[in-house]
């Protein structure tokens, strides 16, 4: 058929016809001249009819959507594949998952079962797809039940093969659409940006064919058979083979396609590979593609991956044929894509982009060993990696002695480096690597370990660094960041993945060889710097070393896990030597940095040193060095190897004997440091065995217990900062079986100050014991201040604990590490070379006679010296006599040269020997003048020669108790030393030295530690040579010291106490030992090791050993707790128990030192309580004397001001004011406290003060719902959603009876009818602070100079209080009648006075005290005078309401008419109201005193007390100000009326009881507002008599405002019952006045009342009952029932008429203590029914008091009263329904105002949310966040929504809540608030199983509700307290 006709045809029949032709051939020339015609390449790609007859063809007849349902049926995939791009949520099952790649979409995860499973929610950066099904990435056991071999899909029941003529039309189209594309990508291959512009073009076109993939596994097969198939290919772009077939214009562009092509070949070649690699296939420079879908892939790469192909192609991987092509097709190109990463503009994009794909591809094992195998993918990667690093480099700096240097390494500073170009192909590597058979494959490649080695090598040294000495580094370079990271990916992952599979034995062949190569490339290294062996340079390093490193963690694994000898791997010692210099020198470069040495470099410089130390590097750096250098220290010789460590860390001149002696290398703040350094760097070399015999639990142990011990930590930072091996971030199996272990989980809780604090994990007490080692923290400590609270921690444990009784502070409690396994030996044998020894004397020597050490110096040396005992076995005389004698003189002991002072590596020999003396090479400053001396002296140098002992700290004699603690004297700043020198210290030509006090004191500390004399008399010889001027080349000094004499002494210094040491058989310990077993207790001492004849014990040598062996068994020595002298006591008991020579030699030196009578015990003990004493006495005696100077200096300051101050001047008192009212004297004004001037003094006119106050606006009120309603959920369904809509509340209601006020009501009347407020409220708030108004101003003026304005709006008059720092914006004067009441009101109301009436007063009141009252008030109300007076107290009062009108928005300040005075009355009289309610609010919504509603046990959010709430109470002086403006804006006198009114009683002959038309009927009137309005309208101090009358007559009014509701909702015959009733009481009562005060009576009478009008029928009553009854509940008459009900409706008039006569006149509330007593309490507190004559009226209740009970009628007619208000509702004429709505929503019991319930999992939210369409844009918002109030969603900070330069959020914040607003962010889980201006992040009220957040959800763990949190969030909403929480506050400037 002709192509035009069968296009003219419908589009169903010319498919049916096309697919009957495909069914009879299988090449249908009519498709394909249909096909040229429809896919001419001529023609836009994106043609909407194309695509629309490309859709109907491939339906074969059917519409598209019936063809797609019927190909779905045949969908029988497995797998889910769901393919997403960046920013898609998914999820991550590590229990589930093979590969730590794989994810799974929401659905999946949500049908499977994950339950207490180790899942994350993850936001994936570079997209990916679902693994759920594949066996490859996954376990079975997390499918979904739609997925896997036993998948529950209904697909699979039915026949997995579809029927032939389903698919045969889309068999024939697929090829040419493929084609069509491909020709698209070729036509647009110009640019970059061409080809994008392409593939947004053919975007329509892209989504027909992607639609097609989602048809299930039988469309897939046909779309891969097209791709994959390579004479598909062949048939439609070879040209050669097909031109005669084309039309001459067709073939002219496949000409030109083809060129096209060609050309874009060429522009992506293939890196160069080795010589020995260039046959591989794959390698080529040339480029062939045989099917479609290596050039779409080529097409993919070259133009960075556009997303829509990427998707395209990921979409069909289901396929598992297309899948293996797939991947050699992106293998093929893999090479090419690694010069993309470096040409990119937008790399970062592109790496996300090729990962996305590759993770796809090499997360199956044995996919990814096939293209190992067969594609040669681990050389393609290593050669590509190695390509693009080549590029870059640069030559090396390191050890750079001339042009010896041929080394280079990679630029640091190029942006390759900077941006990461290199992470995808190391992220794919590591992929792979993480396969054993490919791992496996690269270890046994000689070739390929052969390429990697040489790639490492180009960071080798990478990033040196040069110290500058003299000025500071201009540019700080930022390089080392890219360095540290490349180490880390490039380096560090694959080593760490490598080392995973290399297990056991099987496998030591493979990491031999690979040690082998590591080896020769560090030969060739060394080779290619120039380094000798020895040579560095001290001024240079770098952190790089991953040679290094790969020798250190493959030697560990080797011994460890495969049975290697170090032996066997180990290079000669030569070359150990060499190879442990770099790593050295990287040690002692980063102890420099720390100390300061670098510190011209800059801050970078330090940065490298705490990263190298980080945790997410330690285990690849800094633990790879220590190992290595511990295995170098195991195998060279000890005396070598520290000496060497000495060398490197430039200390030597530092240990000098003699203090002349200057370090030429360090400057003298430098000294100390260093030196503490390099014992640290000992300690840890010697008790580390992180790699040398830990095992892998007790070193997650370790650890853990060294995070803990910095600071408590939550979950999530342990799991961060737990040291990782390089990017395998899984934790151990041990982690939480370990954190159980060693620490106690602290549930989240609030601080004080509101500040919410996390789950925390604390370290257990037994962990401070035993686990806690400061060595450790000192190597992972990033600050050293880390460590230091630390020793703080351990410390304030040690003390509360007990285990600490000392004065000072502990020493580190440094732990002896245990034995180093085998085949290692124990580093602790490297202390026990006489170098060190020799270290240690110096050391000691120094701190015994100067102050020269730190404590922190001193503990390190008595540590390491512990640590050389505890590996020192016993010693005797057998063993002597086969060494050296270490007491033999020895020729000659030369200073700094250590291994000349002792004859022996013994250490208990060298600690017993004594050095006599040393040769010490003098300064030219110290040399000793010859016979031609100037100077007269007579001494020569034959001469006995002084010289003076070092200087000693004295002030421990001073105060003991008040000595430094070792950690306050160890910090890091010099101390000055001592003046051992070779000439005196003080010249002896100056003179005789006088016997001062100093020196006497110096001679007998001198007496106390040392030797009897103070100066030690040297004979002196020459012993080298003297130069014609007679200098000494060296002198001999005398020392007479042994380490053990030394330690003695310094134990003395330590204690404060002359021979403070007590041997340990001589304790109270040890003597109770010795006696148990004299009395035949078994306790492991041999009796027979000691004999007693009653007078004197003898021991045996033997005897010394055991009992120190019982005492370590019994825990006598177990202890790690205790300062300097417990540590040296320990070290002398253990010498002593190990050697008799020792301890005899100690008991010798004892004696020799301190030759007296050994004191009693009982002595001793009173001698040392008598000093504790007297110490404490001077103590406490300085405190007293500093304390009462400071007393005496502040009543000198008070009295000078007092004396500047003249009465007359002072502006702050007011001299009229002092004046006492001569009337009342003993009765004076108010006082207030300035908290600024500091002066105290009343509120005056002219001077006035006031309250520290916050005004702002509130809604809160206007959200509240009914009592008796559900509260309201956050809706997570659209039926919630719907639930939420139709939810009434206090707003709602109220804009609807404003409706029906204003449409049946003039103005004037109803705006003093009703409430406002409810919406924009103004909420004052005070923290009840005063201040002068002129030291406000003065203080706010001060504010505007400050540059830095603390986030306060200075010019909207915001402020902190200067005392609380609480945020303000106003200031309430405080009245200086304020406690002045010189004349009451009314003076005597004892007796019936004759009420004041006028003689025309109608009805006639009979005289009572209620009646004159009542007529007092109305007096008051027509004639009190307007305030006229101008003052400073007006002027305030003025502003402070300005302030409070602007406090809210003009639509909330202004209801009804703008020009009406009345509505301004009606926002004065709001405001009140308004903060009368909002403090019920804070009580609970009653008042009863115990709360009735119960807060979660949390110290923030716990209700607010009642003495709390009355303490911010302001509404006194709030009343005041606004009834000074309600007077002045009171113009008519509508409220004398509504006075007559309310008791219906006419005082004046022209009133009117009776309302006149279109005015608000009496029953329609707020009570409480008018309660308000008459209050305002009176003076200030109105007599409590008033208000009480006031308040009787609106409780009446009130009454029978609820009767009237009530009655409305009552049935006719219910009605009829209650007329019947009154009925019957009126003929029994005979209309007795006395008696009309009943329920049933009143009932009755005011439903005849209101029967008599034209009221709606009994039908119409019947439907409002119908809808009342949902709202109310059940409605029965039962008296009992309707009681309850009226007191309900009494109560909320109650309670603010309670809280009124609370404020007003000073009187506490009654003590409520339940809900059922609160009305009558109230009622009794209100003397509400109460007459003069009736005072015992509640005493003789007996069934309980009831509503009526309170009833007290003024006017002598009440029935005739309440007539006249039914008559004035009945008359009415408007529509009697909207009559009987107002009636009906006069009074409702509303709840407290609550945020919307939250689901308890955020989940729940999150997946109902996060791609939830905006109802505004209809978009989904970037950051949907939702409104906690009503439920809206918004579109926080987007544009979309923005109006009037007013973002949605804010502009939402103003609506609902007058500028406060909580939105809970969606995608982060956070909670931000709105308040005003400002904003903030709240926090989080979702925590996850630890008590955490997880803001922005980046661990993705699932999160619950904390409802401590958000009852905490409640609260300070409820509270208006966001202003003074502790949180960062912004301004957001309305773009939220």
């Amino acid at each position: 058929m002709d192509v035009e006709v069968l296009m003219n045809k419908k589009k169903n029949a010319a498919a049916a016809y096309i697919r009957s032709e495909c069914c009879r051939s299988s090449t249908p020339e009519t498709l394909k001249n249909l096909l040229d015609t429809l896919l001419d390449p001529l023609k836009k790609i994106d043609s909407f009819d194309t695509i629309d007859w490309i859709k109907w063809l491939m339906a074969g007849g059917c519409s598209p959507e019936e063809f797609t349902a019927n190909v779905r049926k045949y969908d029988n995939a497995t797998t889910c594949g769901l393919v997403w791009t960046a920013n898609f949520v998914a999820y991550r099952c590590r229990t589930c998952g093979i590969s730590p790649c794989m994810s799974l979409c929401a659905e999946c995860f949500q049908r499977g079962n994950h339950k207490g499973h180790d899942f994350n929610m993850f936001r994936s950066q570079a997209g990916g797809a679902c693994d759920c099904g594949d066996m490859n990435v996954m376990k079975e056991s997390g499918f979904c039940y739609l997925h896997g071999p036993h998948s529950q899909n209904p697909n699979l029941s039915e026949p997995n093969t579809a029927p032939p003529d389903l698919l045969c039309v889309a068999s024939q189209m697929m090829p040419r659409l493929i084609l069509r594309l491909i020709q698209h990508m070729r036509d647009n291959s110009n640019s970059l940006s061409g080809f994008l512009g392409g593939v947004q073009e053919a975007d329509s076109f892209i989504t027909m064919v992607h639609d097609m993939s989602g048809m299930g596994a039988a469309m897939r097969q046909v779309m891969t058979h097209a791709l994959t198939n390579p004479l598909i290919y062949k048939n439609l772009t070879d040209i050669e083979e097909i031109g005669n077939t084309m039309s001459a214009e067709y073939y002219e562009f496949m000409s030109n396609s083809k060129r096209a092509y060609e050309q874009a070949l060429l522009s992506l070649p293939n890196p160069k590979p080795p010589e020995e690699y260039k046959d591989i296939p794959y390698l080529q420079p040339d480029l062939v593609h045989l099917t479609f879908l290596e050039e779409f892939v080529f097409w993919t790469a070259k133009f960075e991956f556009p997303q829509k192909i990427v998707c395209l192609l990921l979409n069909l991987l289901p396929d598992e044929d297309y899948k293996e092509a797939f991947t050699r097709a992106f293998v093929l190109h893999y090479g090419r894509i690694s010069q993309l990463l470096v040409q990119s503009n937008d790399p970062d994009m592109l790496s996300n982009r090729v990962v996305h794909v590759s993770v796809q591809l090499f997360s199956n094992e044995k996919l990814a060993l096939r293209m190992a195998e067969q594609m040669g993918l681990l050389h393609i990667m290593v050669i590509s990696l190695t390509y693009m690093m080549s590029k870059i480099t640069i030559p090396s700096t390191l050890q750079s002695f001339g042009s010896r240097n041929t080394h280079f390494v990679v630029d640091c500073g190029n942006q390759c480096m900077k941006d990461h170009c290199y992470w995808p192909l190391v992220s794919d590597l590591n992929n792979i690597l993480s396969h054993r058979p490919v791992a496996l494959r690269f270890l046994e490649d000689d070739g390929l370990l052969k390429m990697w080695f040489s790639f490492l090598s180009l960071f080798q040294g990478m990033n040196a660094n040069q110290r500058e000495l003299h000025q500071h580094v201009e540019y700080e370079p930022t390089t080392y960041y890219a360095a540290f990271s490349t180490e880390l990916e490039a380096s560090a992952s694959p080593m760490w993945a490598l080392v995973s599979h290399l297990r056991d034995s099987s496998t030591a062949h493979l990491t031999k060889n690979l040690i082998r190569h590591c080896k020769d490339q560090l030969k060739i290294w060394f080779e290619q710097i120039g380094f000798n062996g020895h040579d560095l340079d001290d001024d240079q390093v770098s952190f790089h070393l991953p040679l290094h490193r790969y020798l250190s963690v493959f030697l560990y694994q080797a011994v460890r896990n495969q049975g290697l000898s170090l032996q066997e791997l180990l290079p000669p010692a030569k070359e150990l030597r060499a190879i442990i210099q770099h790593p050295l020198r990287v040690q002692t470069g980063f102890y420099e940095i720390i100390s300061g040495l670098w510190v011209r470099n800059g801050l970078q410089i330090k940065g490298q040193a705490m990263t190298y130390v980080q945790c997410h590097f330690c285990n690849s750096m800094v633990d790879a060095d220590i190992f290595l250098l511990q295995v170098a220290m195991m195998n060279l010789p000890y005396g070598e190897f520290l000496s060497t460590v000495l060398y490197r860390f430039n200390i030597m001149e530092s240990l000098s004997i003699s203090t002349s002696m200057t370090n030429s290398t360090l400057e003298p703040d430098h000294e100390i440091l260093m030196m503490e350094n390099c014992l640290i760097f000992l300690a840890s070399l010697t008790s580390i065995r992180t790699a040398i015999g830990v095992s892998d639990c007790d070193l997650v142990t370790l650890e853990m217990v060294t995070l803990l011990c910095m600071a408590d930590k939550t979950h999530s930072q342990l799991m961060e900062l737990m040291p990782e091996r390089s990017g395998n971030s899984s934790q151990s199996r041990d982690f939480e079986a370990v954190l159980s272990k060693v620490a106690d989980y602290r549930a989240p809780n609030f601080e004080s100050s509101g500040n919410m604090l996390q789950g925390m994990y604390v370290p257990k007490p037994f962990v401070w014991e035993t686990l806690y080692d400061p060595i450790y923290i000192l190597l992972r400590a990033v600050h050293r201040r880390d460590f230091q609270t630390s020793l703080d921690r351990f410390a304030e444990f040690s003390k509360l604990a007990g285990k600490f009784k000392g004065h000072g502070t502990p020493w580190p409690p440094f732990r002896i590490p245990q034995v180093a396994e085998a085949p290692y030996k124990d580093p602790r044998f490297v202390l026990q070379t006489r170098v060190f020894h020799g270290v240690l004397f110096v050391i000691f020597y120094k701190a015994v006679n100067t102050s020269q050490w730190s404590d922190q110096l001193l503990s390190l040396a008595v540590y390491l010296l512990e640590l050389a005992v505890s590996v020192t076995d016993p010693i005797g005389p057998h063993v002597m006599s086969n060494t050296e004698d270490p007491n033999a003189q020895m020729e000659d002991r030369y200073d700094m040269n250590f291994s000349s002072w002792y004859t022996t590596d013994c250490l208990l020999a060298n600690l017993r020997t004594e050095i006599d003396s040393v040769l010490v090479k003098p300064s030219a400053e110290d040399t000793i003048p010859g016979s031609d001396s100037s100077d007269g002296d007579d001494n020569s140098v034959d001469d006995v020669m002084e010289v003076e002992s070092y200087d000693v700290e004295v002030e421990m004699f001073e105060d003991r108790g008040h000595r430094r603690s070792p950690i306050e004297r160890s910090g890091y700043r010099s101390v000055a030393a001592g003046n051992l020198a070779i000439m005196p210290s003080r010249r002896f030509e100056d003179g005789p030295v006088p016997e001062t006090e100093e020196v006497e004191r110096r001679r007998d500390l001198q007496m106390m530690i040392a030797s009897p004399k103070p100066v030690i008399s040297v004979q002196k010889k020459e012993v080298g040579r003297s130069s014609t001027r007679g200098v000494i080349t060296e002198v001999e000094v005398a020392l007479n010291e042994s380490i053990l004499s030394l330690l003695l002494k310094l134990h003395s210094k330590l204690s404060s106490v002359p021979d403070s040491y007590t041997p340990y058989w001589e304790t109270p310990g040890a003597q109770c030992i010795i006696t148990e077993s004299s009395s035949g207790i078994e306790n492991g001492l041999d009796s027979n090791t000691f004999h007693s004849d009653g007078y004197l014990t003898t021991y045996s040598p033997l005897f010394y050993k055991q009992l120190y062996d019982v005492m370590t068994e019994q825990g006598l020595h177990k202890s790690r707790t205790g300062d300097g002298p417990f540590f040296i006591g320990n070290i002398l008991d253990g010498v002593a128990s190990r050697d008799n020579s020792c301890r005899e030699y100690i008991m010798e030196v004892k004696n020799k030192l301190w030759p007296k009578e050994a004191e009693d015990e009982e002595d001793r003990l009173r001698r040392e309580a008598q000093e504790d004493a007297e110490r404490k006495k001077r103590a406490s005696e300085r405190r007293r004397i500093a304390t009462e100077e400071m007393h005496r200096r502040q009543q000198a300051f008070l009295d000078k001001m007092n004396s500047e101050l003249d009465p007359g001047t002072n502006p702050f008192l007011d001299v009229d004011e002092e004046e006492e009212d001569e009337e009342n004297p003993h009765i004076k004004p108010l006082e207030y406290h300035c908290v600024i001037c500091n002066l105290t003094g009343p509120s005056t006119p002219t001077n006035p003060i006031g309250l520290v106050i916050l005004l702002q606006a509130s809604s809160i009120l206007s959200h509240r719902r009914r009592a008796d309603t559900r509260p309201n959920a956050l809706p997570t369904n659209e039926e919630e959603k719907l639930s939420l809509v139709k939810t009434e509340t206090m707003s709602r209601i109220n804009e609807k009876r404003l409706e029906d006020l204003t449409w049946s009501f003039d103005d004037d009347s109803w705006l003093m009818a009703m409430s406002a407020g409810w919406e924009g409220g103004v909420h004052v708030q005070t923290c009840g602070h005063h201040l002068h108004h002129e030291c406000l101003r003065d203080y706010h003026s001060s504010l505007k100079t400050q540059q830095r304005q603390h986030n306060i709006s200075i010019e909207r008059g915001e402020y902190f209080c200067p005392l609380c720092r609480q945020l303000a914006n106003s200031f309430l004067p405080l009245s200086s009648e304020f406690g002045i009441r010189k004349s009451a009101l009314v003076k005597d109301r004892k007796g019936n006075i004759e009420p004041m009436t006028p003689e025309t007063t109608a009805p006639y009141l009979p005289p009572s005290p209620e009646a004159n009252i009542a007529l007092e008030v109305f007096k008051l109300l027509k004639e009190y005078p307007l305030p006229t007076d101008h003052s400073k107290m007006v002027d305030a009062m003025a502003k402070t309401m300005e302030e409070m009108t602007n406090a809210t928005m003009l639509k909330y300040r202004k209801i009804g008419s703008t020009t009406n005075t009345k509505s301004i009355l009606l926002f004065v009289n709001s405001i009140a109201r308004t903060n009368l309610e909002l403090e019920l609010v804070l009580r609970g919504g009653n008042l009863v005193s115990i709360p009735t509603d119960p807060q979660p046990s949390t110290s923030s959010a716990s209700p607010l007390s009642s003495n709390v709430v009355s303490k911010r109470s302001c509404i006194v002086p709030l009343i005041h100000v606004l009834g000074v403006h309600y007077k002045i804006l009171s113009t008519d006198q509508c409220l004398p009326k509504t006075w007559e009114r309310t008791l219906g009683i006419r005082f004046l002959p022209d009133s009117a009881v009776m309302t006149p038309d279109r005015e608000v009927p009496m029953l329609l009137r707020d009570p409480s507002s008018t309660l308000l309005h008459f209050l305002m309208n009176l003076p200030m101090h109105v007599d409590s008599a008033y208000f009480t009358c006031m308040v009787q007559a609106l409780y009446n009014h009130v009454y029978i405002q609820a009767i009237c509701t009530i009655s409305c909702r009552l049935r006719y015959r219910e009605r009829a019952d209650w007329k019947a009733k009154k009925s019957l009481f009126t003929t029994e009562s005979q209309n007795k006045y006395t008696d009309i005060n009943q329920l049933h009576y009143l009932m009755g009478t005011v439903i005849s009342y209101m029967e008599t009008s034209p009221v709606p029928t009994v039908e119409f009553l019947s439907r409002i009952l119908h809808s009342s009854q949902d709202k109310s509940g059940r409605n029965e008459s039962n008296e009992d029932e309707i009681e309850i009900q009226l007191e309900k409706l009494l109560l909320p008039f109650v309670r603010i008429a309670a809280l009124l006569r609370h404020h007003l006149y000073d009187q506490d509330l009654p003590f409520i203590t339940t809900i059922d007593e609160e009305f009558s309490l109230l009622g009794q507190f209100l003397n509400l029914g109460l007459s003069e004559t009736n005072k015992s009226k509640y005493m003789k209740i007996h069934d309980g008091i009831k509503a009526h009970h309170f009833l007290y009628w003024i006017s002598p007619t009440p029935l005739t009263a309440i007539w006249t208000w039914c008559e004035d509702l009945c008359n009415i004429g408007h529509n009697q329904a909207v009559v009987r709505s107002l009636l009906d929503t006069q009074h409702i019991t509303w709840g407290q105002p609550k945020l919307l319930e939250l689901p308890h999992a955020y989940d729940d939210i999150f997946q109902y949310y996060h791609r939830r369409q905006c109802l505004k844009c209809n978009l989904v918002p970037k950051d949907p966040s939702v409104c906690l109030v009503c439920g809206t969603m918004v579109c926080l900070r987007d544009t979309c929504c923005k109006q009037q330069n007013i973002f949605e959020a804010t502009q939402h914040a103003l609506n609902c809540g007058a500028g406060t607003a909580m939105y809970l962010s969606v995608n982060s889980s956070t909670i931000v608030v709105i308040r005003g201006k400002r904003a903030c992040l709240w926090g989080s009220v979702y925590l996850d199983s630890f008590g955490e957040e997880d803001r922005e959800l980046k661990r993705g763990k699932p999160l619950f509700l904390s409802k401590e949190r958000y009852a905490l969030l409640q609260q300070q909403w409820v509270t208006h307290r966001f202003d003074h929480s502790p949180r960062k506050w912004i301004f957001h400037r309305d773009a939220l």
